[in-house]
């Protein structure tokens, strides 16, 4: 291979360019148009390679409309320069939290019934689930797509028992998807937790979160690891009354 020749390898979930010097990036599918990098090992003395493996990550990440996930914190400082020196602009941000549930307690008076996807059915739930999430600004794809994909990303610890609808008197207003993580057994946290618009800022969603945090510490985990977008001033503020302490901030990278 020349210095400018690198391989391209496309899979169903992953994309990686490879050069025969040993050099080679992946990124791999975490939820629908969604991905993180897998690998990143392309040394930054190589500008000529950088630029190459740079224009043809911007190219197929543009043409298939993916976002790159990719953390604030020192060990990925190469792939922040490589993305931004690439034309890779940030479409949203998002800050992580973290709290052991061992010292976890309810303390609040649940007003809330819950009805599970195995109580109500899936075509229901999903009625519910379309409402509260279609003014997400993070959700790119259907409602139905949208939910597949936090099935798939769960994998073999999806139970349809522990996500559920939220119920106050008679109306179904929101959702709680609290969720063991697929290859741990310790570790777990929420994979969406919402209301309707008309049911927002009145307080629920802190009884909304505690509740999570109290089924998953039923469920054995031990630790809890979360995310809001950086903009989501109520739910941060969930965060820290539930507290939770915040870890480090995570940039959605998109090619335009």
């Amino acid at each position: 291979m020349k210095t400018t020749d690198i391989k391209e390898t496309i899979k169903e979930k992953t994309y990686s360019l490879e050069h025969e010097n040993g050099d080679s990036l992946e990124i791999r599918k975490i939820l629908n148009n969604l991905y993180e990098f897998d690998h990143f090992k392309i040394d930054e003395a190589n500008r000529s390679l950088l630029d190459i493996a740079g224009k043809k990550l911007y190219n197929y990440c543009k043409t298939n409309s993916i976002i790159l996930s990719t953390d604030d914190r020192d060990y990925d400082i190469p792939i922040v320069r490589f993305l931004e020196n690439n034309g890779f602009k940030i479409k949203y941000s998002k800050i992580l939290f973290k709290k052991n549930l061992e010292e976890h307690k309810f303390l609040y008076k649940d007003i809330f019934d819950y009805k599970s996807i195995d109580e109500m059915g899936l075509e229901k739930f999903l009625k519910v689930f379309k409402e509260v999430t279609e003014d997400d600004p993070e959700r790119d794809a259907s409602c139905e797509d949208y939910f597949n994909g936090l099935v798939e990303m769960a994998g073999e610890k999806y139970e349809p028992k522990n996500w559920k609808a939220v119920v106050l008197d008679g109306k179904y207003i929101g959702i709680i998807l609290p969720q063991i993580f697929p290859g741990y057994e310790d570790l777990g946290g929420i994979f969406s937790i919402d209301l309707i618009p008309e049911e927002r800022n009145k307080g629920y969603g802190r009884i909304m979160f505690s509740k999570c945090l109290e089924i998953l510490k039923e469920l054995g985990i031990k630790k809890y690891i979360g995310s809001t977008n950086v903009l989501n001033k109520p739910m941060r503020r969930v965060f820290e009354i539930g507290s939770c302490k915040e870890w480090f901030k995570r940039n959605f990278y998109e090619a335009k």
